[in-house]
């Protein structure tokens, strides 16, 4: 009966450590092009957009995601970072595109004081990345090729500037090893 109840409880701990989803396989190396708008219908090309900064910080959430929601305000610091850096956060809605939810996101942004670009999933969007969890990160150079690693779900407040300035930090290094060889 121990034994029964320990291997239950390693297949839930399992299940919970893997997060909202499937485990990602690696996107480092692949381009990125999407056509899309912005949360208020601006017209954004991926092209253009991550050709404004050395790396791209896109971060994939959804207003349903509380892990998502909650780390909204720690982003901003990290997107403050990464101006420094010649980079941004860009937040990729992968959420129902619905008028009322749409007022939901703004109200959420607006609530978390978000400075940085919010963008809506494209329609194709699991052809161009397809979520394994929420929230989901990559880091992309000037050119729209993920770099780095795949950040899968967030971290406890207090990390969260760290753990993704670290991740952006490991990224630039990364494409700075490619630009060598």
């Amino acid at each position: 009966m121990k034994k029964i109840f320990l291997l239950i409880l390693f297949f839930i701990m399992i299940v919970l450590l893997a997060g909202c989803g499937f485990v990602q396989p690696s996107l480092s190396g692949k381009k990125l092009q999407f056509e899309t708008t912005d949360i208020d219908g601006d017209p954004v090309s991926s092209e253009e957009l991550f050709a404004r900064h050395e790396i791209t910080m896109l971060n994939l959430w959804a207003g349903w995601c509380s892990p998502c929601v909650g780390e909204l305000s720690e982003l901003n610091e990290v997107n403050e970072k990464l101006m420094l850096m010649d980079g941004a956060v860009v937040g990729l809605l992968n959420d129902d595109k619905s008028p009322e939810n749409l007022d939901t996101v703004r109200r959420i942004l607006s609530e978390n004081n978000v400075q940085y670009l919010n963008i809506l999933a494209p329609d194709n969007m699991d052809e161009i990345i397809r979520q394994s969890s929420f929230p989901m990160t990559v880091f992309v150079d000037r050119e729209g090729v993920v770099i780095g690693r795949t950040l899968l779900g967030t971290v406890t407040d207090k990390y969260v500037v760290d753990y993704y300035m670290d991740a952006a930090n490991k990224a630039l290094e990364a494409l700075k090893e490619s630009r060598e060889e």
